[in-house]
């Protein structure tokens, strides 16, 4: 069953788009038209586990409506797969392009109810068959559309979507492919380098204990030069990762990263007491980029990782984590 969400503003829209979906055989659970005299938030959460779908009308202002809000968070977290039927054009925010990059969409402000209704039904097909090719091959459409109309915007953002996913798994790829790069660009640091002598004694011996339990994020600093809007959106993103993002070291020597991307992802860990170096991988036995150890105790962990980008060139990233549990 497909569930259809949305604000009392767009419910005339819900209902006809209920409408044309059960007129193609879908089964269709519309929030005005089904919850009866049952609260809204209630009656979405009464249906969650009925439906395995669902599609949220989106308008300028169900962003901050709490309906939608509430609404969203339980189908995120309950793993229910979303598209999004935007109603409006939508503002162009570090957040909202997080958002439409996440999940799947039809820009139906656009464009005739018709065309908009094919569209979804082409990405309604692509669920029912479990086929993510295609889902990809529309994202990927969807992101170089995206890309000429917000390049200003999508430059920054891309670079810190490497820097907080990108370097917790495998980059080695991206180093050895441009070796003759990192020796011809030069950056200014704003952060200090590493300090391998500095650290030497800071560790205690079995720094593995300390690791192990669950991590939040309290603090985020790069060397990337920002100023203006620019420096706004990063230092939202970066307070929404605050509230949401989670490392999770198991003493199996695996790892689970929650918060950033709707499924969780895991991989393993592994620390070279040595260099006071810990190394996350995909595999058990694979190789992945380092976290260069600046602080490690029962309640803070404070890491740094150095990376070759080519608008930035060394790019230094340090994280500070909270020991939560």
């Amino acid at each position: 069953m497909i569930a259809i969400i949305s604000d009392k503003q767009d419910k005339v829209l819900s209902r006809k788009l209920a409408s044309y979906l059960e007129s193609q055989n879908y089964s269709v659970w519309e929030l005005w038209r089904d919850r009866g005299n049952t609260d809204p938030s209630l009656a979405i959460k009464n249906i969650l586990d009925s439906c395995s779908l669902a599609i949220f009308i989106m308008n300028k202002t169900s962003f901050d409506n709490a309906l939608i809000f509430n609404a969203y968070k339980s189908f995120f977290r309950a793993s229910k797969p979303i598209i999004l039927f935007l109603n409006a054009e939508i503002e162009e925010s570090l957040a909202n392009w997080y958002f439409l990059e996440t999940h799947d969409y039809v820009k139906a402000y656009d464009t005739s109810f018709d065309k908009a209704t094919q569209s979804l039904t082409v990405l309604l097909e692509d669920y029912l068959k479990n086929t993510s090719e295609h889902i990809e091959n529309k994202a990927a459409e969807a992101k170089t559309a995206n890309k000429q109309q917000k390049s200003r915007l999508y430059a920054v953002l891309a670079v810190l979507v490497v820097l907080i996913v990108g370097y917790f798994l495998i980059k080695n790829s991206d180093k050895q492919a441009n070796p003759g790069q990192q020796k011809q660009t030069q950056t200014v640091t704003t952060l200090p380098p590493f300090s391998p002598n500095k650290i030497q004694n800071s560790l205690p011996q079995y720094a593995e204990q300390d690791i192990i339990g669950t991590w939040k994020l309290v603090d985020y600093r790069d060397n990337i030069p920002r100023s203006g809007k620019d420096l706004a959106d990063f230092n939202q993103v970066v307070n929404n990762l605050k509230k949401s993002f989670l490392l999770i070291f198991n003493d199996n020597h695996t790892f689970v990263r929650q918060g950033f991307t709707p499924k969780a992802e895991t991989g393993y860990w592994h620390l070279d007491k040595q260099t006071h170096t810990l190394y996350l991988t995909q595999t058990k036995n694979g190789q992945g980029d380092g976290l260069k150890i600046l602080t490690l105790n029962k309640n803070q962990f404070i890491f740094e990782v150095a990376s070759y980008e080519k608008q930035y060139g060394t790019v230094i990233v340090r994280f500070t984590l909270q020991k939560v549990q």
